[in-house]
């Protein structure tokens, strides 16, 4: 099988270049019978931007197809020749009486002029209004128009329609103040929900708390009891002197002490701070064990303090009590339900962190990330509403400006509240 070459017919070549030649020649020809005036003319109509020349007074001296046919409503490209834009402003209203926003353009472009000449120098602006009732919005560039000498004799202009991008513009700012709005209500409905929760979280440690009074309770009670109970034998046995009325009542008037010093640590406990006050990590842990640690202690649980820490703190104290009465409840909880020998619950202070610590094993890698959701429990079937942790978190760091974290140490979980 043999191939064949097809080669160019050079006749063919010479024939196209001929052509060609004879086309740029009629082009030539056709271009020198059109003068400078009206080769402006054809470049200009063509464009659609609008493109005017106007004199000192505001009268057009050259007006482009587009600003004739989509501003003026000019017949053609000679008619504003020695007229201004208040004349087709007023032509177009006349026409159209009934239509009191058919044509609001005119005056505003003749105040722009002005400024440009007074200015002299090129200026933006933005002009709009209605055009056979529809709305126009242009964005236009003027600039002083001077004579060979370097006089100002006029102005110079161009104006592109951006109608289509200013109304998405608006219609996007209108979106945006609406979500704005929207985000505002959102996060004052978040706001309500979380303090209603807070409320709710406070009520139910005050259920637990009554249970905590009771243990506070016992034991001068028992001491008070003890002392009317001896006060009354001595005096059936006629065995009462002075020394001894004065002994007993001593020991009733201090327990019962004991008993008002209690009530005024609970009910300052719970009571609402609207202002921060100064007070100290060393403070904070110990009102919080005067509350809880003799309910904790009877279920033989060990509490161990290491706090030595007194630097001054601006906080809501109560609120931060309230937190850290959360975690040790949830050490007591996951020590008790764990069954764990030697239950310990430590707590310690460093600058200005306070941590709580147990020795149950810790929390599930699985779950750590989770702690911290609102209504994630472990203990659903004790109850658990997962209101504690979540709480305690936006109470830390959302009201006290603080940070609350959770991590594993060798012997169990560690709660660190950083103020």
């Amino acid at each position: 099988m043999s191939f064949q070459s097809k080669t160019k017919d050079p006749k063919s070549n010479d024939e196209i270049d001929k052509n060609k030649a004879i086309k740029e020649v009629l082009v030539s020809q056709e271009l020198e019978e059109f003068n400078s005036n009206e080769i402006l003319r054809m470049l200009t109509d063509n464009l659609p931007d609008m493109l005017w020349i106007k004199d000192k007074e505001g009268k057009y001296l050259f007006a482009n197809k587009a600003i004739c046919d989509n501003l003026l409503m000019a017949t053609s490209t000679d008619e504003p020749i020695n007229k201004n834009d208040v004349f087709f402003a007023l032509r177009e209203r006349e026409a159209h009486k009934d239509k009191k926003d058919w044509h609001t353009f005119g005056e505003l472009c003749s105040d722009s002029d002005f400024i440009v000449m007074q200015n002299n120098k090129p200026m933006r602006f933005e002009e709009y209004g209605n055009v056979k009732g529809e709305f126009l919005y242009l964005e236009v560039h003027k600039a002083p128009f001077y004579d060979k000498s370097g006089n100002i004799i006029g102005t110079v202009g161009s104006g592109r329609d951006i109608t289509q991008q200013m109304l998405l513009k608006k219609e996007l700012e209108e979106l945006n103040k609406n979500l704005e709005l929207r985000i505002k209500e959102a996060v004052k409905e978040v706001k309500e929900k979380d303090s209603y929760i807070i409320q709710q979280s406070r009520l139910a440690q005050m259920g637990e708390m009554i249970g905590m009074i009771a243990h506070q309770w016992r034991q001068p009670l028992t001491a008070i009891s003890s002392a009317s109970a001896t006060i009354k034998l001595k005096s059936t046995l006629n065995t009462l002197n002075q020394d001894t009325i004065i002994d007993l009542s001593t020991k009733i008037s201090d327990y019962s002490q004991m008993l008002s010093v209690t009530i005024d640590d609970f009910r300052n406990f719970f009571k609402t701070n609207k202002m921060k006050n100064e007070t100290t990590c060393n403070k904070l842990i110990n009102e919080t064990l005067s509350i809880v640690s003799v309910a904790i202690e009877n279920k033989n649980i060990k509490l161990v303090t290491n706090a030595d820490c007194n630097t001054s703190i601006v906080t809501f104290e109560n609120e931060v009590k309230q937190v850290l009465l959360n975690l040790i409840q949830n050490a007591e909880d996951a020590l008790l339900e764990k069954d764990i020998k030697n239950p310990t619950i430590t707590i310690s202070a460093l600058n200005k962190n306070i941590f709580v610590s147990d020795n149950a094993g810790g929390i599930a890698d699985n779950i750590m990330e989770k702690i911290f959701d609102p209504y994630f429990s472990t203990k659903r079937e004790k109850d658990g509403t997962g209101l504690g942790l979540y709480m305690s978190k936006t109470i830390i760091e959302e009201h006290c400006g603080g940070k609350l974290t959770a991590r594993n140490s060798k012997d169990g979980a560690v709660f660190n509240i950083s103020l």
